[in-house]
């Protein structure tokens, strides 16, 4: 799922789908990662972002939202890995 400029929290996509805007130029702020499907208990998905005018977020796992609302700032970069439980 996202978070994004003038939008807010947009609902969560599957499998590979697009998730944002086309052609708007509006700023990725936040976002979170689950894992589904049968194999998703035996993982954790563990992700961070570098932030606009912050720096590095700290790891954010499992859903949890990573990044800010109603603060502007856009989602620089992304980290992303999965490790096995």
């Amino acid at each position: 799922m996202a978070h994004l400029e003038n939008i807010g929290d947009v609902q969560w996509v599957t499998e590979g789908n697009f998730v944002g805007t086309r052609g708007q130029s509006r700023r990725l702020e936040g976002f979170a990662i689950k894992l589904t499907g049968k194999l998703a208990p035996q993982f954790t998905v563990q992700y961070m972002a570098h932030l606009q005018g912050i720096g590095d977020s700290g790891w954010f796992s499992d859903g949890e939202f990573c990044g800010t609302r109603g603060q502007s700032r856009r989602v620089e970069g992304i980290r992303v890995r999965v490790l096995r439980k």
